[in-house]
């Protein structure tokens, strides 16, 4: 008890010198802020074999620099009133306050000039409380998502270099979508939050991708119903596909896409299904920095177990 004290006065003191040594915040999207973080409180799941001091933590250090909250609850949520221009942006619970918390570490490693180095995407939601405490848990209720780019900067240091605090709403009854990350070209990684839902027989699934620099996506393609076995009778119209995107590894600054559907996929909308796979490929435009579709095959099989 007394150890992990220590610890924390040591987390609370670093804050309390960079506050006062007037460097600057992070006022919504820019700036930078270094994050301590002691050894027993980082995160026990390492990525690639990394030791467990070396990976930042999800609890108070960041969501104190970041969020400035009045306090950190049990739920290691931190508790904060929004300002009046965040209002009406941000899910404000019914106490008038915004309860935060870190919800997934995405690691990677990159070249930064000629040295491979560590980083790390850390992914918060905030979600919004109902006067008795519960969490809205609807069908459309989705969690704001913010983000922080972390660089390691030394042992247990960790560099803010992006932080957006309003990023997007993600998600359905009232969780965040499992976000991931992928690598798209060289030294280029996106953040993966593609996902879907499903209702009165119907299964909806999209895919999107964000740089992770940037913020700014670089494919998304709406959530379109890849599954209605729940809701028809018929066989021949009933349709049932997997929907998933690849980048394919290449020399290329930045590598192509191809989005792959494979099942039972109807023939034209409305129409009969077979079974089949479709295959289109994405090349990034680097002057509107997207993927667009170059070319799409389709396969049509007689037997669905091919």
């Amino acid at each position: 008890m007394k150890k992990n004290t220590c610890l924390l006065l040591r987390v609370l003191i670093g804050l309390l010198f960079y506050f006062v040594s007037c460097k600057p915040k992070v006022p919504g999207n820019t700036g930078r802020v270094t994050i301590t973080t002691p050894s027993p409180d980082t995160v026990g799941k390492t990525n690639r074999g990394w030791p467990a001091g070396a990976v930042p933590s999800p609890k108070s250090p960041l969501l104190l620099a970041l969020f400035h909250p009045d306090s950190i609850n049990q739920a290691h949520e931190a508790v904060w009133v929004p300002a009046k221009n965040e209002t009406d942006s941000f899910p404000v619970s019914a106490d008038g306050k915004c309860y935060t918390r870190a919800d997934t570490i995405l690691y990677y490693k990159a070249t930064t000039g000629a040295v491979f180095q560590p980083f790390a995407l850390v992914i918060f939601g905030t979600y919004k409380k109902q006067e008795d405490g519960s969490y809205d848990d609807c069908h459309a209720c989705s969690p704001l998502m913010s983000y922080a780019l972390l660089q390691q900067t030394g042992k247990q240091q960790w560099t803010v270099l992006r932080f957006v605090k309003k990023f997007i709403y993600s998600g359905a009854w009232g969780q965040l979508f499992k976000p991931g990350l992928l690598q798209y070209g060289k030294n280029k990684f996106a953040l993966d939050l593609s996902g879907g839902g499903s209702g009165q027989g119907y299964f909806e699934y999209g895919l999107t991708y964000y740089d992770v620099e940037t913020g700014n996506y670089i494919y998304t393609r709406e959530p379109e119903t890849i599954s209605n076995e729940g809701a028809v009778v018929s066989h021949s119209a009933s349709f049932s596909y997997q929907l998933a995107g690849v980048f394919i590894p290449s020399d290329s600054l930045y590598w192509d896409l191809q989005v792959l559907s494979k099942g039972r996929i109807p023939v034209k909308e409305g129409g009969v299904a077979v079974p089949a796979r479709i295959t289109e490929t994405f090349r990034f435009n680097s002057s509107k920095n997207v993927y667009e579709q170059v070319s799409v095959h389709r396969e049509n099989f007689a037997r669905s177990g091919k």
